[in-house]
């Protein structure tokens, strides 16, 4: 035990190699195989993922941008149907007083029962006049009074409208026409703008002349 170290035969030079038998070769080979089928598969599988991932934020930009634009769409038809409503109305108010037969709602004749006159500014009349004319365009700001005529029971007036909070935005001016019925005033026609231009354009007669001969009885002195 533990004693002298065991002679090396003469000759031995290690231990020998067995050699690789073919059947170790072919399973080994599969292997490998396997594993690179796997590592492309994973790689494949890993390039569509990112590739739909792609593709799912394009489709989500261009569903973004068609949403912007139908919302755009549909506030200018929703300002287009406003407009449209609000001249249809003032349309209706006119037709309406044209066609009334109540002796209330006619228009006063009443035109020489005072002097002609511009009420002053702060003056019950005038903040009456205005007003009138705010509830005919369905406007709650102020006005920019160019002119202001009173005789009787008539008025005529020439106006623009002016929004203190909005400076910038400028408004094109418009006559309007107004009847004391009852004590109150009554704004009978407002217009301005291109609808003026086209009523000039279609009677041949400007807006004064036009309402001289719409309305008889208002008196000419106003205009």
């Amino acid at each position: 035990m533990g004693g002298a170290p065991r002679e090396t035969p003469r000759g031995y030079i290690g231990p020998r190699l067995v050699p690789l038998r073919k059947e170790h070769f072919v399973k080994t080979l599969r292997i490998l195989v396997i594993l690179l089928v796997i590592v492309f598969l994973s790689v494949a599988a890993l390039s569509c993922a990112q590739s739909a991932s792609q593709d799912d934020l394009r489709k989500a930009e261009e569903a973004r941008v068609r949403a912007e634009e139908e919302l755009a769409k549909t506030k200018k038809e929703l300002a287009e149907l406003k407009a449209k409503v609000a001249e249809l109305e003032a349309g209706a108010g006119e037709s309406q007083q044209a066609g009334s037969d109540s002796s209330n709602s006619r228009p006063s004749s009443s035109s020489g029962s005072s002097a002609l006159h511009t009420p002053a500014k702060g003056s019950a009349e005038r903040q009456a006049i205005l007003d009138a004319v705010r509830a005919k365009i369905n406007w709650s700001k102020l006005f920019k009074v160019q002119k202001l005529n009173v005789k009787g029971d008539w008025a005529y007036a020439i106006l623009q409208q002016h929004d203190p909070a909005d400076p910038s935005n400028s408004y094109e001016s418009f006559s309007a026409l107004l009847n004391k019925v009852g004590g109150a005033w009554k704004c009978l026609w407002a217009v301005g703008g291109s609808d003026g231009v086209s009523i000039e354009e279609q009677t041949g007669l400007t807006i004064p002349k036009y309402l001289q001969k719409k309305y008889p009885d208002a008196p000419a002195e106003i205009f």
